[in-house]
């Protein structure tokens, strides 16, 4: 982990924008789907809305000015990295409630503890990333359930075990993840009517994508919409062939 770094609002807004605006130069995320904050904040979110989440107002004020991922307007649910769902917190009230009923699992990783200056802003269910911010420390914490920790302290059976994890300054966390887009040890697999898949594993049939994406110019001269359709065309070929599969194993032609 990298020095302690003092918190900055204004920077973690920046570093955040940033980050969901590189995504858009992907052929996943739709940048109509990027909300940014009024200049005020959003007046929906605030200690009261948030209040089952029990976190100081330096949390309240951060999520009250960050940019959110609006998944009704990105033809579904987008994953922002490996099985990870940014999390929305800028619902209307009157609208559409967030439903905090069961905090553990859907806002705060099973069987940690958050404090309150610490918030998820995502949700990575078992596999995914649960990416933990912490305004007292300055640093996004990259938790994986089903991954080992980097670090001995605390131990496994400690609700705070998730400070073991890959941890780094916020604005640096979030650049080590754009390159890992950039150099396609992470790439976006686009679907039709369905939610876009990161990849990360190194097999033979996403190498296929990798090299999709430098025969396009990736990333330096990037022809997106001539490289998304192409990705489209291989991911129905894939569903197609998957499809007969399936249809091979459950029929038989009569006799």
């Amino acid at each position: 982990m990298s020095g302690k770094t003092p918190y900055s609002r204004d920077e973690t807004v920046s570093a955040i924008k940033s980050f969901y605006e590189f995504l858009t130069t992907l052929p996943g995320l739709l940048p109509s789907a990027i909300q940014d904050a009024p200049p005020n904040g959003w007046p929906e979110i605030d200690s009261n809305t948030l209040a089952p989440l029990k976190k100081n107002e330096a949390v309240i004020d951060l999520l009250r000015h960050i940019p959110y991922i609006d998944n009704n307007n990105s033809r579904g649910t987008v994953e922002i990295a490996y099985k990870t769902l940014a999390l929305q917190f800028n619902r209307p009230a009157k609208k559409r409630p967030i439903d905090f009923s069961k905090l553990e699992g859907s806002y705060i990783p099973v069987g940690c503890e958050l404090p309150e200056h610490v918030v998820a802003l995502t949700k990575g269910g078992e596999y995914g990333s649960w990416l933990l911010l912490d305004t007292q420390e300055g640093t996004v914490t990259d938790y994986i359930m089903m991954e080992r920790p980097e670090r001995d302290y605390p131990p496994l059976d400690d609700p705070e075990n998730w400070r073991a994890y890959h941890t780094l300054p916020i604005v640096e966390f979030f650049e080590l993840w754009k390159e890992k887009y950039r150099s396609l040890e992470w790439v976006v697999l686009p679907e039709k009517g369905h939610e876009d898949g990161v990849y990360i594993q190194p097999r033979k049939e996403i190498d296929e994508i990798r090299d999709i994406y430098r025969a396009h110019g990736w990333p330096s001269s990037f022809r997106f919409q001539e490289c998304k359709d192409k990705l489209l065309k291989l991911e129905e070929k894939r569903r197609e062939e998957f499809l007969n599969q399936v249809r091979g194993q459950y029929y038989s032609p009569p006799e």
